[in-house]
């Protein structure tokens, strides 16, 4: 399988510019825990692209804090779960293989330099069911969401963090 981001929605790619702040997106780290373990909640995108966090843009007319609610709904269908921000990534060279993916070549504010605000959750993932989105995790036919250790058989899992 190859880790090589596939091809983003065309109209997000040529008209997001419209509907989102340029430069500024939000990830979330979706922590899980349950009997004293605790996992990080990954999105696997389609095509066999890498494991991700939740991530996404800030629309023009919402916050940042509601974007991150809003990004962890789209990305996840998580609801009503406790967001807090944790840290600001703005080195100028964290994007170094941006060019390599596919909507770069294209130009545009996608290839841009963004600063990503983090936000953390923190959940009892037994008691919750995450659902991908349209454009990311699928896995053996199936969706893979997972609280991050190993993808087994199951379709949706929480992966362990030692």
């Amino acid at each position: 399988m190859s880790d090589q981001i596939p091809e983003l929605n065309k109209d997000i790619v040529e008209q997001g510019h419209l509907i989102y702040l340029r430069h500024i997106s939000a990830d979330c780290v979706i922590f899980g825990f349950h009997e004293n373990e605790l996992r990080v909640l990954l999105l696997k995108w389609k095509d066999g692209g890498p494991w991700c966090l939740p991530g996404g843009f800030v629309k023009k007319e919402d916050s940042l804090e509601d974007s991150a609610i809003r990004i962890v709904k789209e990305r996840t269908g998580l609801d009503n779960i406790f967001m807090r921000q944790f840290h600001v990534f703005s080195a100028p060279d964290r994007e170094r293989k941006k060019e390599m993916m596919p909507y770069a070549v294209q130009g545009g504010w996608l290839s841009e330099r963004f600063i990503t605000v983090g936000f953390y959750a923190l959940v009892e993932f037994s008691k919750v069911s995450p659902e991908p989105d349209s454009f990311r995790v699928s896995v053996r036919g199936g969706m893979c969401i997972r609280f991050r250790r190993a993808c087994s058989s199951i379709t949706m899992k929480f992966s362990r963090r030692h």
